[in-house]
């Protein structure tokens, strides 16, 4: 797994072997290890980047179950990843409440503000803009 990572970080591997080698990271390590929140992370923000929503969608769906148990390690970064997968979402014509609900959740939680959620529903409701 680390050679592949590293010939992936050199541009040296295909994304089917890219999505391979994330896939049997999360196999192998669990959703609740830090290297399938990363690896997941990292192939949500790719695809992304390509504009392979579909893709994306099914990374970020992935990621945010990984996520769900490093919450309180980075909590904003947490939060950005969700309204990421929230636009996805809606782009794709896809229901994203249940994102929603979780941003709002973890402001309440970790913010202890109304104006984060005001701020990241801002952003969400400017999506469909």
């Amino acid at each position: 797994m680390r050679a592949r990572g590293e010939a992936f970080m050199h541009g040296q591997l295909d994304p089917e072997e890219v999505e391979w080698a994330v896939s049997e990271v999360v196999r192998v390590l669990g959703e609740k290890d830090m290297l399938s929140l990363r690896s997941t992370k990292l192939l949500f923000n790719l695809n992304l980047d390509s504009g392979l929503v579909k893709d994306a969608v099914a990374w970020g769906l992935l990621c945010w179950s990984c996520y769900r148990h490093h919450i309180h390690l980075n909590p904003s970064a947490y939060v950005q990843t969700l309204v990421k997968l929230a636009h996805a979402l809606s782009l794709i014509g896809s229901d994203y409440v249940e994102v929603v609900t979780e941003v709002h959740r973890v402001c309440k939680l970790y913010f202890q503000s109304d104006k984060y959620i005001t701020f990241y529903t801002n952003i969400i409701k400017n999506m469909e803009d």
